[in-house]
């Protein structure tokens, strides 16, 4: 709708608030129940439910592990600790990284940086990661059994918390793991029951060759 029209909407319609940015800074919305603001609101429930749905609920999430490999209790609980430390100090490290665009709310926090300095200022993430996976290292070498046990720590024993410890830590152990698992992939069948653009289709089991 162009805004030399627009304007003489008193309000304009809620479902305008998507049209662009001018729409969306507006605080008032005509939320009359027309057809097109009752679409809007529809989509606007669907988005919701699938932004906060619970991405794990149903996720396997023992395709990432290597099932041979026996938990050790003593390597799982350093592992914990060393999981424990990481967030605590990812929260920290990104409350420092946030501070940046508002460093008048922070002048002590930054010592005797600059705010020209402040605001140039990165967290190196690659950096405190590699530190981590490192550590990781010493207490089980070997990457696939790793994997197993950050991938526990992260969905058994702390299910809640932010899994990117598994990814920092662990990826290539977790890569590793995958292709020892039996994964299904579509094979053209006229009988097949799956029907995608027009041709029938039958998954088929395959193991991944490893390399």
């Amino acid at each position: 709708m162009p805004r030399y029209i627009a304007k003489y909407a008193k309000p304009l319609p809620y479902f305008m608030k998507y049209a662009g940015k001018y729409y969306a800074s507006l605080k008032t919305f005509n939320r009359s129940y027309s057809n097109m603001n009752k679409l809007c609101w529809d989509i606007e429930k669907w988005s919701k439910k699938i932004r906060f749905k619970n991405k794990y609920k149903d996720f396997d999430y023992s395709i990432m592990m290597n099932p041979d490999v026996v938990i050790d209790e003593g390597k799982y609980n350093q592992l914990c600790d060393l999981y424990l430390e990481f967030e605590k100090e990812m929260r920290e490290l990104q409350k420092q990284n946030n501070m940046q665009a508002n460093s008048e709310n922070y002048e002590n926090y930054f010592g005797d940086l600059s705010k020209a300095e402040i605001l140039h200022t990165q967290v190196n993430w690659k950096f405190y990661y590699d530190q981590y996976k490192m550590r990781a290292r010493q207490i089980v070498k070997n990457m696939g059994e790793l994997a197993t046990y950050v991938v526990k720590i992260c969905y058994y024993t702390y299910p809640t918390k932010n899994k990117k410890f598994i990814w920092a830590i662990a990826s290539e152990g977790i890569l590793e793991n995958l292709k020892q698992q039996m994964i299904q992939l579509p094979i053209q069948d006229d009988n097949g029951e799956y029907l995608y653009l027009g041709r029938k289709y039958t998954l088929q089991e395959v193991i991944p060759s490893v390399e």
